[in-house]
Parts: structure tokens; sequence; C-alpha cells
């Protein structure tokens, strides 16, 4: 048997973190330090893991990556005719059974990671100690507090650049799809100085590894006193829904799965 793709998802109601400043110094300095390691993990992980990438995307139905001929040529007939039946997003809804309906529906098409959370409270305090001011504006005994409604991180390490976000990607909206036809126009762009030098061309092949930030909107906490505003957008003024996005980042990487083509395509 093997696993062509998952999901794994991390739903959390509340946070609530109280960080001092000596420990938010030792937080920060801990990160710094792991930063060169990770990158370098990283790049070592991506690197054995393209040729297992190229293999999951042959097994892959050409209604969930559109392959170019070569690829589709090696890919298993029995994983594509059974996968295919019931995953290719292309198929008339109207003409499947009850029960391919439902799998459809539920299909995992490629593999992501998601944490979504309800409510984030963030404490930042002073502490009483003068050897671990980080400025010497610190107001003794002082705190900030920032709250965070409906924070939320997707990744998704490999995703064929010609199959479609809102198909095969779970709560797409449309602040997504106005960022990603700003992407696509980059391609295109790409694609064109690729046509150029045809000697080069591996555009069936190319990928996309992202990174999704949300954030909905900061809390407005019931108190006698409004506390300050840190971060606040202008949805009221302009009469936005609830449900729309304050913040929303998206972190873009393009390849080519392949230990041949170690090759970045861009960055967005």
């Amino acid at each position: 048997s093997r696993i062509l793709a998952t999901r794994l998802e991390l739903l959390l109601d509340d946070l609530l973190w109280v960080l001092t400043v000596s420990q938010l110094e030792a937080t920060v300095l801990f990160v710094k330090s792991l930063q060169s390691c990770i990158e370098k993990a990283t790049a070592k992980q991506q690197a054995a893991s393209r040729g297992a990438a190229v293999g999951d995307i042959k097994h892959r139905p050409q209604g969930h990556t559109r392959s170019s001929s070569s690829v589709a040529a090696a890919t298993s007939n029995a994983a594509s005719a059974t996968h295919s039946a019931a995953g290719n997003p292309e198929v008339d809804i109207d003409t499947l059974g009850p029960a391919e309906r439902i799998f459809r529906k539920y299909d995992v098409s490629e593999t992501s990671y998601h944490v979504h959370t309800g409510r984030v409270d963030l404490h930042f305090c002073e502490d009483s100690n003068a050897d671990t001011k980080l400025s010497a504006n610190s107001v003794a005994n002082g705190a900030i507090q920032l709250t965070l409604l409906r924070f939320g991180v997707d990744f998704y390490p490999l995703h064929q650049l010609d199959s479609d976000r809102a198909k095969n990607w779970p709560n797409f909206t449309n602040i997504h799809s106005k960022a990603y036809r700003w992407q696509r126009e980059r391609i295109n762009l790409f694609k064109q100085r690729q046509r150029q030098h045809p000697q080069q061309q591996h555009l069936p092949q190319l990928c996309e590894s992202a990174i999704l930030l949300r954030l909905q909107d900061r809390a407005n906490l019931a108190e006698q006193r409004k506390p300050a505003t840190f971060l606040g957008t202008d949805k009221r003024r302009h009469q936005l829904p609830a449900s729309s996005l304050s913040v929303y980042i998206d972190y873009t990487q393009y390849y080519y799965p392949s230990s041949a083509l170690n090759t970045t395509a861009a960055v967005g």
C-alpha cells in the first residue's frame, strides 16, 4: 500500500501565553541560535524528499496534477484509474453515485498541515529585575496585552502549479483568490521568459511550497477603560463583513521537484 497524501489539522479553541521580558529575550536568542540549523536541515530535507516528491506526483491522477506527458506515462494505470474515478475534480458531479460524491467531497488530494485557533491572548510583562530590561524606556511592572481572533497557519509542502488551489485547498476564500491572481501573473511572466530557452523548459514539473498566515481580527475587551489599539483595521469604516481577514500573508516558493533540477524558480 502507498499513502498518496495526508492532511493534519490542529484545532485550538483558546490560548493564553504569558511571557516576562527575560523569557521573551531568552526565546528570541534561542530562535536565533536554531535559525542556521533549521535552514541547513530544511535544505537537506527538501533535497532528499524531491525524489520522493516526483514519485508522489507521478501517482496522482491527471485531474489533480495535470502533469506532463512524460510524467503521465510513468503513472501507474491501476492507481490512476481507481483514484480518478472518485477524486477527479473535473468529473460531472451529477454522474456520480452517493458514495462517490461523499468520497470526492472529503478526498485529500495533496499533503497539507493546518493550525487553527479561536482566540490567542499574549501577555508580555516587565520584570522587576533591572538587568533584564530590553530598553532604557521600559516601565517598571509594565505589561502589554495582545489579543488575536481566529489566527491560522496553513502549510502546503508540494503543490502542482497547474492544479487549482480553490479545488484542492480547504478554507480557500476570496482574499486568497485575489492574491493568487497576482501570483499567476508573475508566473506567466516567468513562463514567457522560459519559452525563449527551449532547452531549459521544465514548466510542467514546476511546483510550489506555500505557507499561509491568516488573522481575522483583534478582540474587543469588555472593560471600563478602553485599551490602546496596538493593531487595528478599517473594516468598520468600509463596512466589511466581520468574517473578512485583517491580516493575510502568503509566502510561496516555486521549485522543480527533482534532484537534477535543484533550481528555485521564484519566491513571492
